[in-house]
């Protein structure tokens, strides 16, 4: 199941009827309440991109992993940045293939397919990694606290008044 309307969706259905794969489904674009509900249904999600030069200068935003870790489902990444991501979550529910390699990624689809039962029960990992570390209200509070020092110090050289 496909769902999304990126930029290579014509280009991905060319392929799909080319091939006369039968067993792949695009389903468009679905509505952002749907999205928690619908991922929970899965038995693994992707995550991928391309290796970008603006990646190297502005990074990536993991919006989409959050929500996949939320859904406490295994998921294959396949996209820039893996160090960061397999030192801060592991691979006890991730699989990591490398960005533009095809053997790469059909490696991560079969590791995904002997691991399913252990990649599975350690999901539920992933969703805590995030709320402990990624939640809002925390994140609002280590912003709040930064700030406070910044304006503190700026204060104490005498650049801003109380």
């Amino acid at each position: 199941i496909i769902a999304g309307s990126g930029p290579l969706l014509e280009e991905c259905k060319s392929i799909v009827g080319e091939k006369h794969l039968e067993n792949i489904v695009f389903l468009g674009r679905i509505k952002k309440s749907s999205i928690p509900f619908f991922l929970k249904q899965m038995d693994a999600l992707l995550v991928h991109g391309r290796n970008l030069p603006i990646q190297e200068k502005f990074g990536v935003s993991y919006n989409k992993l959050f929500e996949y870790c939320a859904a406490e489902r295994p998921i294959i990444y396949v996209a820039s940045f893996r160090e960061g991501i397999e030192k801060q979550m592991g691979e006890e529910a991730i699989v990591f293939a490398e960005p533009d390699n095809l053997d790469s990624f059909i490696g991560a689809i079969y590791s995904l397919d002997r691991n399913l039962p252990a990649l599975v029960s350690n999901s539920h990992k992933l969703r805590y990694y995030v709320e402990m570390n990624h939640d809002t209200d925390l994140l609002s509070e280590k912003l709040f606290l930064a700030l406070e020092n910044v304006l503190s110090n700026q204060i104490e050289k005498g650049l801003l008044r109380n």
